[in-house]
């Protein structure tokens, strides 16, 4: 069951990416800001705010921590964001 709900934080998680580098492309298009980098910056908000989707969603469905175990969040989501980053995402 663990691996069905992995599954379905990642088939979310490529989602949530996909609309919302689609939809920071096409406002930043639309009202003309950064017309040369503006594809970048429509990546940079997709990356950050998805890798945060997946951080929550993994901890809260997939990986739950057990009531005498402590996890320290914050030092968990560098970590995630350091891993996501290594991660070849074409």
């Amino acid at each position: 069951m663990q691996f069905v709900k992995f599954g379905i934080v990642g088939v979310s998680n490529t989602m949530i990416s996909y609309f919302l580098y689609a939809g920071t492309l096409l406002i930043l298009q639309m009202e003309c800001l950064l017309p040369k980098t503006d594809y970048l910056f429509a990546q940079i908000v997709a990356f950050i705010l998805s890798v945060l989707w997946a951080f929550y969603w993994d901890n809260k469905m997939v990986f739950a921590a057990s009531m005498d175990t402590e996890r320290i969040w914050w030092k968990a989501l560098i970590k995630t964001y350091i891993s996501y980053s290594c991660t070849d995402r074409h």
